[in-house]
C-alpha cells in the first residue's frame, strides 16, 4: 500500500477510487509556481504512447481533476513526488500483504 503525505499549505487533494480508475482533486492555495510543477507531471504522462493513463483537466481557481488508470497509481504518485507536490511517498505493508509476503518467505 503506498501512503503519501503533501504540504495542505500548498495544496488539497482529495483521491476517489470506483473500479476503472482513481480520481485525484487538486487545488493550489497559489497557482505560481505549483500549477508549472503539476504541468510537468502532466508531460512525463503525455510523452508516453499510452493515452488512458492519466488524463489531466484543468478548471479556474488552480483547480485539477485528474484521472489516473489503477496501473499506473504509482507511477502517477511517484512523479507527484519527484516534481516536489508530495512531501512522502511511502511503500507499507497492511496485514493481507504482510500475510502474503511472511508466507513466501520474504517476511
Amino acid at each position: 500500500m503506498l501512503v503519501y503525505e503533501y504540504d495542505n499549505r500548498l495544496l488539497e487533494m482529495e483521491e476517489h477510487r470506483d473500479e476503472d480508475s482513481i480520481e485525484f482533486l487538486i487545488t493550489f492555495r497559489e497557482v505560481a509556481p505549483y500549477a508549472a510543477w503539476l504541468r510537468k507531471v502532466e508531460q512525463f504522462f503525455d510523452r508516453n504512447r499510452d493515452y488512458t493513463d492519466v488524463l489531466f483537466y484543468k478548471y479556474p481557481g488552480g483547480k485539477y481533476r485528474v484521472m489516473v488508470r489503477p496501473d499506473y497509481y504509482a507511477s502517477f504518485l511517484a512523479e507527484l513526488f519527484k516534481a516536489h507536490l508530495l512531501r512522502k511517498l511511502e511503500w507499507t505493508l497492511d496485514a493481507d500483504e504482510a500475510f502474503t509476503a511472511e508466507s513466501k518467505g520474504q517476511g
